[in-house]
């Protein structure tokens, strides 16, 4: 059975970049769980999220999913200097598996290095993510996608595009 873990911020990740992906992903029978660094997380919109594990206090075998994917909302910025998180990451990074960001989270796996060289998209609100993303050589694809797939990564844009983004995590193994 295929599994997918979704990295949740504490607080005020977008409700509707988690929901949908992972209402596609049940819908074709991919077990999916959430990590977090709260066993509880709570949406920008007040969704509810009682996690599956703890960043630094479960045990995550990576061995045991196909994907993570880090969902977006400012909240998420909130991995950008967790250690734990990031080896997580790339530990799915080095297992070849699909890592992929949407909204604000593709920020953290700049700053984690794992998009280096890579063709990116992610929101842009502050003006800043092109220069972030010059800095580390990902080519930022602007506005040209919304959803863009470079190898095993997946990056997107943000909520309007979550449907999207969740069709292409799941047809990422077919």
């Amino acid at each position: 059975m295929k599994q997918l873990l979704f990295v949740l911020a504490s607080e005020t990740f977008r409700d509707l970049e988690y929901i949908v992906p992972r209402a596609i992903c049940e819908q074709q029978r991919i077990i999916v769980k959430t990590i977090s660094s709260a066993k509880s997380s709570v949406g920008r919109f007040g969704y509810k999220v009682e996690n599956d594990f703890m960043i630094g206090q479960d045990t995550v075998q990576v061995e045991d999913f196909q994907w993570i994917v880090f969902i977006g909302g400012i909240g998420s910025l909130e991995y950008i200097e967790n250690t734990d998180m990031k080896e997580l990451a790339w530990k799915f990074q080095d297992a070849e598996k699909l890592v992929a960001a949407i909204c604000a989270a593709p920020r953290v796996l700049l700053a984690y290095g794992i998009l280096d060289g890579k063709q990116v998209i992610g929101n842009d609100w502050d003006g800043s993510f092109g220069e972030m993303c010059s800095k580390v050589s990902a080519c930022y694809m602007g506005k040209e996608k919304w959803v863009q797939r470079d190898g095993n990564i997946i990056t997107a844009y943000g909520p309007e595009v979550a449907e999207s983004f969740g069709n292409e995590i799941v047809e990422y193994l077919k």
